[in-house]
């Protein structure tokens, strides 16, 4: 995903582009561009514009607080839209964006986690919102960031169309605008050398007020809450059919803590490696059975994955995006339930979990839990 910022001045320069990686001065504000980034008039009004592009806010650490601007759109495919509490790599950060090739619906918001340079928005299915996206004129926005959580506001509008509660720990970082602009074909494709996105009137108010407490979310009882993950290697093609000693290096493993929900964020912990198309991890569980006994677990992962128990192959499937039909999402649930013929005593479960994009995670839920512990 990319990441981007913006900010406009009274006397902004007349024309600023970075192809590649380079300074704007902007709205009284000093940003590090990379990527397509112009500065000019657009729409009556002195903005950034950028396809493909990002801004980063120089000098400013943001922690809690309000991020406004007023975004233009093209409408074609495109996620523009503000990184902040990002780190200076760009690797970590809460991204907020708007989609305008689904204005009207329920996916035209969303917001992700980013870590290790992974967006997680295929984890997160719930952090959509809908909204009316128009083209070609000015919309405002205002987030309004206050501890874990995220409001969002549209247009004059005094309600709330976002208010989610963030996904990750961290407390402050710099503040981006970006503008990320997929290849490919058709009618929602971009045309080449388009500008899809502008930006103007970029403020950014913190606040040192403590951020007011809010109550954790009770815990799914069902979820496997207890994992272990293996360090990451590169992923294959296809899941894999048997477990090997090269798939956890120096035969490491290290305590993975998933969310209330049972929703492990594998990128959380790392990264795909260097040089890699796609990365796996073995994610493993244990369980007890007081008895030889059958047993449902609902399952997710993201991409693909391949299901051990005590050593042997039980099941594997692919949810990449795209790879079940021409618009489904590769989003992670719980829609698949495998059977697992449990042994008296001890049994260890492992998942070898493929990423390639979208979002690197795991999930699991047992139907029933009488017997185990």
């Amino acid at each position: 995903m990319p990441r981007f910022l913006l900010a406009i001045a009274a006397l902004a320069p007349a024309a600023v582009t970075a192809q590649t990686e380079g300074h704007a001065d902007f709205a009284g504000y000093r940003w590090t561009t990379a990527g397509t980034v112009e500065t000019g008039e657009y729409l009556g009004r002195q903005a950034l514009r950028m396809r493909g592009g990002l801004a980063v806010l120089e000098g400013t650490e943001f922690s809690n607080g309000t991020i406004a601007f007023d975004i233009a759109v093209s409408g074609y495919r495109s996620f523009v839209g503000t990184s902040f509490r990002r780190n200076p790599a760009g690797t970590q950060s809460e991204f907020f964006y708007l989609r305008p090739h689904q204005s009207d619906r329920f996916d035209a918001l969303q917001y992700t986690p980013v870590e290790h340079g992974i967006s997680a928005w295929q984890l997160f299915p719930e952090y959509n919102a809908p909204a009316t996206i128009p083209t070609d004129t000015w919309i405002p926005l205002r987030l309004e960031v206050q501890g874990d959580q995220l409001t969002v506001f549209m247009g004059d509008g005094a309600d709330p169309v976002m208010r989610t509660r963030l996904a990750t720990d961290r407390t402050a970082g710099t503040i981006s605008l970006n503008s990320g602009v997929p290849g490919g074909s058709g009618g929602l494709a971009a045309p080449p050398g388009l500008l899809t996105t502008a930006y103007s009137n970029f403020r950014v108010t913190p606040s040192t007020a403590p951020a007011p407490a809010t109550e954790s979310p009770a815990k799914d009882p069902q979820a496997v809450m207890a994992w272990e993950v293996s360090e990451a290697v590169a992923g294959p093609e296809a899941p894999p059919t048997t477990l090997t000693s090269a798939m956890v290096p120096g035969g490491r493993w290290t305590p993975a803590q998933p969310d209330h929900t049972g929703r492990l964020n594998l990128a959380r912990l790392q990264g795909i490696p260097e040089d890699a198309n796609r990365g796996m991890v073995l994610a493993r569980t244990t369980v007890d059975a007081d008895r030889d006994q059958v047993k449902r677990l609902a399952i997710g992962f993201s991409d693909m994955g391949s299901v051990f128990l005590n050593g042997h192959l039980v099941y594997s499937a692919d949810n990449t995006y795209l790879s079940r039909s021409g618009r489904y999402l590769g989003t992670m649930t719980l829609n698949d339930v495998i059977v697992l013929p449990l042994r008296e005593g001890t049994n260890e479960i492992v998942v070898a979990v493929i990423e390639s994009f979208g979002g690197w995670g795991v999930i699991a839920r047992w139907v029933d839990r009488e017997g185990l512990r």
